[in-house]
């Protein structure tokens, strides 16, 4: 692409003001369609000696970035760019995991595949973000709004005191014998004034304070909701890439501690590239609801089931051995094979859909990635073995060794 983005944005900022080192901020907020061709206009020779490395590794990054999405087609949107700048700095770990995953198994890395990197590591993340960040901001309303409640209860309560005080200095000035009804009456009606004026205001502090207490707990509920939904794949339901990460964390550390067996299943759709290219996004999204509504359906309470990626699956098995493991793999895999798909639109009779599952059991003290390898190698041998098929890893082992 011809310089037209780079030089209309030095018409509207001054070229001078352009090469400063901050205005690729700016470019992009200008003007979010940026090739590296633009990018490496703004790091001439006299910027680049100037410039720390640390913003010369940025703009190189910049430049890898756009460079990759130019040569896959991926259309250089904020989104896009910041998955593949991120992929480019390395600075996310389990993105460049998630695409170095994709690449051995020959993944397209399109403009499909970065909107849903970018929904898996980022999007929900922002999301939850911006909700503390707003429930904070009405927390602190909330909290001032029951401090002057409070003050205003305190004032309330030294005007009655005030009062019941007047009320006793006059009685005790007075004589016995000064005390007629008419005066007695009076004093009885000022300390009976005093007093519902006393009562209505507490009434009134209290309502106000139940109130607030109120909005503070839909407050904690909203953000709790927030929460759940920043760890859930919308599609499907399940959990995600960020729940499944955090879920394996915690079973992880306690399978160290009380040695109780943990298993990770790791399932794939088969051939749903070409299911999804035959008949549709659309109904290839339905098939993903129906696996993952079968996944639901057959595991307990207290397993962990997440869309990993894609197509792809995972379910975490505390208190599970190998051997009960492949059953709870090989009942997922029947009951997906056991449902017919329709497509909406039509109610055309698709046929069935199949998937391939790997299982893997953890070993004491090794790091969690090693178990994953060993179970995404488990569903590569079940693919490799024609697929519609659970395959452990010592099966595994003994496929790669006869290969």
């Amino acid at each position: 692409m011809g310089p037209g983005i780079w030089d209309n944005f030095c018409l509207k900022t001054g070229r001078k003001q352009a090469r400063k080192t901050g205005c690729v901020y700016k470019l992009f907020s200008n003007c979010p369609y940026v090739t590296a061709m633009d990018l490496r206009q703004i790091r001439p020779k006299g910027i680049r000696a100037g410039m720390s490395k640390k913003y010369k590794k940025f703009f190189q990054y910049a430049g890898d970035a756009m460079d990759f999405m130019a040569k896959h087609g991926i259309s250089p949107r904020p989104t896009n760019y910041r998955v593949w700048f991120e992929h480019a700095a390395q600075s996310t770990p389990a993105l460049n995991e998630a695409v170095d995953l994709l690449k051995s198994k020959k993944k397209p890395l399109d403009e499909s595949t970065s909107v849903d990197l970018h929904n898996q590591f980022f999007a929900q993340g922002t999301a939850f973000n911006d909700a503390v960040q707003d429930t904070g901001d009405q927390l602190s309303e909330k909290l001032a709004t029951a401090l002057e409640l409070i003050k205003a209860a305190g004032t309330g309560t030294q005007v009655y005191g005030d009062a019941l005080d007047s009320i006793s200095t006059d009685l005790g000035a007075r004589k016995t014998d000064d005390l007629t009804g008419s005066s007695l009456q009076a004093v009885v009606d000022t300390l009976v004034t005093a007093t519902k004026e006393m009562s209505e205001h507490s009434n009134k502090l209290e309502g106000q304070l139940r109130e607030n207490s109120l909005e503070v707990e839909q407050l904690k509920q909203n953000l709790a909701q927030t929460k759940q939904e920043a760890l859930t794949d919308q599609l499907t339901k399940l959990g995600n890439r960020k729940h499944f990460d955090i879920e394996l964390d915690k079973a992880v550390v306690r399978t160290n501690k009380d040695g109780s067996p943990l298993c990770l299943i790791m399932a794939d759709i088969d051939h749903f590239k070409a299911f999804n290219d035959t008949w549709g996004h659309q109904t290839g999204d339905q098939v993903l609801r129906l696996v993952s509504a079968c996944i639901k359906n057959d595991v307990r309470d207290s397993d962990v089931s997440a869309r990993y990626g894609g197509e792809e699956f995972v379910l975490i098995l505390p208190d599970t051995t190998l051997k009960e493991a492949e059953s709870v793999a090989d009942k997922v895999r029947q009951t997906v094979q056991s449902k017919k798909v329709m497509k909406r639109s039509t109610g055309q009779d698709l046929g069935t859909i199949t998937i391939s599952l790997g299982v893997a059991q953890y070993r004491k003290g090794e790091e969690q990635a090693k178990l994953i390898e060993r179970a995404d190698e488990c569903l590569y041998a079940a693919k490799e073995n024609g697929r519609n098929c659970v395959v452990l890893e010592k099966a595994a082992r003994k496929s790669k060794k006869a290969s």
